[in-house]
């Protein structure tokens, strides 16, 4: 029987952590009214949200919903999941979004998770957006520079999250700017992989990939917008959500290629993400089917 608000609730408070880092020390925060996990209001900083089944049963096969399964309102610089083995949480099944940075939430640090999926990386949707965005100058995934290899999109690397199976969007992004998604494992989500709305990180466009050609080279353009362009070869649905990371590189916004050489295999979808210097990610760029 779950509590009828929050189960776990952390207001002006700072350097807690809920779960920790060894296995065994997470905890199941299920079928909570209110929401598994709410940190909210100025001054409750740097809280880590680490190890835990957020929204599912023991076995972390079934859903065991709360509300929401992170709710960050108006809070800064807190941290859910990480980079270790047993950092990130399990966020699946909740009622509405897996995680919500609400209001003037920033430098807060999604990375690590898994939301929207079970245990074994089968569909355990939330029913809302995997992770909703407000605030500004957030981090959803990770920033390490190794280059990826077509494999499982469940076999996340470091510090990305899983983000599959929702009813909403992967990631939404609602008003807020700089908000950077990177190197995320985000597929089969109802509504877009990721979406802006309100102005959510400025509109940045897309990038738009024109070309492939034999020796796996693909063209490029970004409208002109300089930053770090991210590769992924995308899901099969129509939107092209991008489920497995390739590589990245700078671009100075001048349209350009790049060699993809023994990393993505011939018909595959690939599509890219732009994040500007200012920590703005687009959307997913429309799939493009490769031919070498």
């Amino acid at each position: 029987m779950g509590n009828l608000i929050d189960g776990v609730a952390i207001a002006v408070a700072s350097n807690n952590t809920i779960g920790g880092s060894v296995a065994g020390e997470g905890n199941l925060i299920s079928g909570n009214d209110g929401n598994g996990v709410e940190i909210f209001n100025s001054g409750t900083t740097n809280n880590r949200v680490l190890g835990n089944q957020i929204g599912t049963d023991v076995t972390g096969m079934w859903s065991l919903p709360n509300l929401r399964g992170v709710y960050i309102f108006n809070a800064n610089n807190n941290r859910v999941g990480g980079v270790g083995v047993n950092d990130g949480n399990l966020i699946s099944g909740n009622l509405n979004e897996g995680v919500f940075l609400r209001g003037t939430s920033s430098l807060n640090t999604i990375e690590g998770n898994s939301i929207g999926v079970d245990m074994n990386g089968g569909s355990l949707g939330n029913s809302g957006n995997g992770v909703s965005v407000e605030g500004s100058n957030n981090r959803i995934g990770g920033l390490v520079t190794v280059v990826g290899i077509f494999t499982s999109p469940n076999s996340p690397d470091n510090a990305a999250n899983v983000i599959a199976f929702n009813g909403g969007n992967g990631v939404s992004i609602d008003t807020g700017t700089r908000n950077a998604i990177r190197r995320n494992s985000i597929f089969e989500n109802v509504g877009l992989g990721i979406n802006h709305s309100n102005g959510g990180n400025t509109l940045l466009a897309a990038p738009v990939i024109t070309t492939s050609s034999p020796g796996m080279i693909v063209a490029y353009t970004t409208a002109g917008i300089a930053g770090r362009l991210e590769f992924f070869v995308a899901d099969s649905l129509g939107s092209g959500e991008g489920a497995v990371f390739v590589t990245d590189r700078t671009t100075t916004g001048i349209a350009g290629t790049i060699a993809l050489s023994g990393l993505v295999p011939n018909g595959e979808l690939l599509v890219a993400t732009l994040t500007d210097a200012n920590g703005n990610t687009s959307k997913f760029s429309n799939p493009f089917v490769v031919s070498w």
